[in-house]
C-alpha cells in the first residue's frame, strides 16, 4: 500500500542519500586510484590502471539480467544493505591480506570483481527505490544533488588519494575505505523506505532476457542507433586507452610523482565536465572516469 511522503521527510531522505552516496563514491574513487598506484609500483604493468575498465563493464553486462530480476522481486532496502554488507566483508578481508600480498594482481582482480557485483546490485536497487525515498516533487532534486556531488568527487579524489598514499600508504587507504563503507551502510540503515505498489503490466510480465533481446533487435534494425552505439564503443575505447596509458607514461616512462599524476587526472576530469556543461548548460551531467 502506497504511503504519502511529506516534503520534510523527502528533504531528510535527500540529505541521507546524498551523504551515503558521497561516502561511497569518494571512498571508492580514492581506493581505486591508490590500488592502481600500488599495482603500478609493484608490477610495473600498464594494466594496473586498466583493471576497473575491464571488470566493471564486464560484470555490469553479465549481471544486467539477474540483477534486474532480483531488484524486481526483492525488497530494495534489503538488497542495498545486503550488497553493502558484502562489500564491507570483502574490504575487511582485503585489509587483513594487504600486508601479506604475494600475488597483488590476482587478489586485486578478485576484489574488484566482488566490489563491482556489490555496486551493480546497490546502484540498481537504489535507482528502483527512489520513489520509496522521496515524493515525486523531490526526485529531480535528489538526482541533481547526487550528480553534482559525484562530479566534484571525481575532481578531487585523485588529489586526496595521492596525498593519502604518500602519507599512510595503500594499507591505510584500504582501512579508510572500509570505515567509509561502514558509515555509508549505517546511513542507509537509518533511511526509511516507504512501500510502493508495483504495477503488473504485460511488459513487466516478460522475462528480463526477453526484454534484453527486444532491445538488441530494436538497435540492430535502426541504422542511426547502430551508428551511435558503434561510435560510443569507439569513444569508450579511446577513453579507456587514455585511462590505462596516461598513468603508465607519467609514472613509469616520465618518472613523475603520484601527486603530479593526480593533478593531470583531475584536470582531465575537469575538462570533460566543462565540455559536458557547455554542451548542456541546463543539466548537471557527468562522465564516469575510471582510474583503474
Amino acid at each position: 500500500m502506497d504511503t504519502q511522503i511529506s516534503n520534510r521527510q523527502s528533504v531528510i531522505q535527500i540529505v541521507k542519500a546524498a551523504s551515503s552516496d558521497i561516502m561511497t563514491t569518494l571512498g571508492g574513487d580514492t581506493f581505486g586510484f591508490a590500488l592502481g598506484l600500488m599495482l603500478l609500483h609493484t608490477t610495473h604493468s600498464a594494466m594496473s590502471f586498466g583493471l576497473g575498465s575491464i571488470i566493471y563493464p564486464l560484470v555490469g553486462l553479465l549481471l544486467v539480467i539477474p540483477v534486474g530480476n532480483l531488484v524486481d522481486h526483492q525488497p530494495h532496502r534489503l538488497l542495498i544493505l545486503g550488497s553493502k554488507l558484502a562489500g564491507i566483508l570483502a574490504f575487511a578481508l582485503y585489509a587483513l591480506l594487504v600486508p601479506w600480498l604475494s600475488m597483488p594482481m590476482l587478489l586485486a582482480v578478485m576484489m574488484l570483481t566482488i566490489v563491482a557485483c556489490c555496486d551493480k546490485v546497490a546502484t540498481t536497487a537504489f535507482t528502483a527505490a527512489v520513489r520509496e525515498l522521496v515524493n515525486p516533487a523531490h526526485i529531480k532534486t535528489l538526482a541533481t544533488i547526487e550528480q553534482a556531488a559525484t562530479a566534484t568527487i571525481q575532481l578531487v579524489s585523485p588529489i586526496i588519494a595521492a596525498a593519502l598514499y604518500a602519507w599512510i600508504g595503500f594499507a591505510g587507504i584500504v582501512w579508510i575505505e572500509l570505515g567509509m563503507e561502514i558509515i555509508s551502510a549505517l546511513i542507509v540503515l537509518t533511511m526509511r523506505f516507504h512501500p510502493v505498489t508495483r504495477l503488473l503490466a504485460d511488459d513487466h510480465a516478460k522475462s528480463q532476457w526477453q526484454q534484453f533481446r527486444v532491445g538488441l533487435r530494436y538497435i540492430r534494425d535502426r541504422f542511426t542507433l547502430r551508428t551511435i552505439v558503434l561510435v560510443g564503443i569507439l569513444l569508450n575505447f579511446l577513453f579507456s586507452s587514455i585511462d590505462i596509458g596516461l598513468p603508465y607514461v607519467i609514472v613509469q616512462t616520465r618518472h613523475l610523482s603520484s601527486a603530479q599524476l593526480s593533478w593531470v587526472l583531475s584536470a582531465f576530469a575537469a575538462g570533460i565536465l566543462l565540455v559536458d556543461c557547455k554542451i548542456n548548460p541546463n543539466a548537471v551531467r557527468t562522465k564516469k572516469i575510471s582510474f583503474l
